[in-house]
């Protein structure tokens, strides 16, 4: 959506929020074949020029929340010679197709899927920004992920967290521990809105990405252990939670953080 807030001088991109404000249309984003998937090789998603200012799409967006639901699709593609395009494409052009919904992991409710283009039409009035190197990096287009994953793997930490320490009465070993994660849910909230307010000291978001990742996978561990075999029932919370902040790893999370997480796994450094 803030893509297209962001595009609003273009009028294909205020039509489409006009109908969105009002419930005529639905949208979704596919855009992390310029961020963190399927970057290059024959998978990528690739514009041609045209002619007339318009381009053709033909490649695959790998991963898109809701696709099968969605009226437009906001996407980037690359050219050629390096260069990218973001792209508000309504849903129904020739050439585009849904693929049926990944069987995740967790949250299967998002009817996850790859969306394909085989000579799909790009008008000049779709495009929302570019062709511009790196399109993702100027401000007019917002990067991927952000605060706003940050924000989403501390409310889900702090779900558990929140049982945990309903769990804590009962459990006079409980005690220690909850005492030390509910300081470190706190340290990792005053981080994360230190980078909201943009305060000089703030750490970059990648560094505040990777907290929030860290710590969501410990407190809904922690919260699955603590529940002992009750919670690897499927009718728990438990064992759903800790699946879930699984994705943490691998949505719109960039190289560093990625690689941030493999050396804190390998015990090589910590994330905090």
């Amino acid at each position: 959506m803030r893509r297209l807030v962001s595009a609003t001088e273009r009028p294909s991109a205020r039509r489409w929020l006009d109908a969105i404000a009002a419930g005529r249309a639905f949208t979704t984003v596919g855009i992390s074949q310029l961020t963190t998937s399927r970057r290059h090789g024959s998978q990528a998603l690739m514009a041609t020029e045209a002619g007339a200012g318009g381009f053709r799409l033909d490649g695959v967006m790998p991963w898109v929340t809701a696709a099968e639901r969605a009226d437009v699709l906001v996407t980037g593609a690359a050219l050629g010679d390096g260069r990218q395009l973001l792209i508000a494409l309504p849903a129904d052009r020739p050439g585009l197709a849904v693929q049926p919904a990944f069987a995740l992991a967790a949250l299967g409710a998002s009817r996850t899927s790859e969306v394909t283009c085989d000579g799909v039409p790009v008008e000049p009035s779709d495009i929302l920004a570019g062709p511009a190197v790196d399109v993702m990096a100027h401000t007019s287009a917002a990067g991927t992920g952000g605060l706003e994953t940050s924000a989403l793997a501390l409310g889900q930490a702090r779900a558990a967290l929140l049982a945990l320490i309903a769990e804590a009465p009962k459990r006079a070993d409980l005690a220690e521990p909850v005492e030390a994660l509910t300081e470190a849910w706190s340290q990792a909230w005053s981080v994360l809105m230190a980078a909201a307010r943009g305060s000089s000291d703030a750490l970059p978001p990648g560094q505040v990405r990777a907290q929030a990742n860290a710590l969501v996978l410990r407190l809904t561990q922690a919260y699955l252990t603590a529940r002992k075999g009750t919670g690897f029932l499927r009718t728990e919370p438990a064992q759903r939670w800790a699946r879930q902040a699984l994705f943490f790893l691998v949505w719109s999370c960039p190289s560093p953080v990625a690689q941030a997480a493999i050396r804190d796994l390998a015990g090589l450094c910590a994330t905090g």
